[in-house]
This record gives structure tokens, C-alpha cells and sequence, in this order.
């Protein structure tokens, strides 16, 4: 995430990372069993740029 967008390039630093502990290709076979993976997957499939809003409780 940058400046509280997630973009293009967040989208594909955040599946770089997760890929050291994930299989991204199984992730994409199986949606739905790693959320944070799919929502970056959508975030590059779709291109655009997402705010990010963290709440805290």
C-alpha cells in the first residue's frame, strides 16, 4: 500500500511477498481460500487505484 492507495504496484509487491509463504497459482485456482490474495489479484486485473481505510476499534 502507498499513501493509502493500493495500486498497480502495491498489488504486485503485496503478491511478491505473499508468494514466499503462498502458492499464488493455487491461490488463483482455489478463490476465495486466500482473501488478501484475490483482492490483490483484482487489484491488477482491474487497474485502478483503491483507498485504503484502516478502522480501529
Amino acid at each position: 500500500m502507498y499513501g493509502g492507495k493500493l495500486t498497480k504496484e502495491a498489488a504486485q509487491e503485496g503478491l511478491r511477498l505473499y508468494g514466499e509463504v503462498v502458492d499464488i497459482d493455487e491461490a488463483r485456482r482455489h478463490p476465495g481460500s486466500h482473501p488478501n490474495i484475490d483482492l490483490l489479484l483484482n487489484a491488477l486485473k482491474d487497474g485502478k487505484e483503491h483507498e485504503v481505510v484502516v478502522e480501529r476499534s
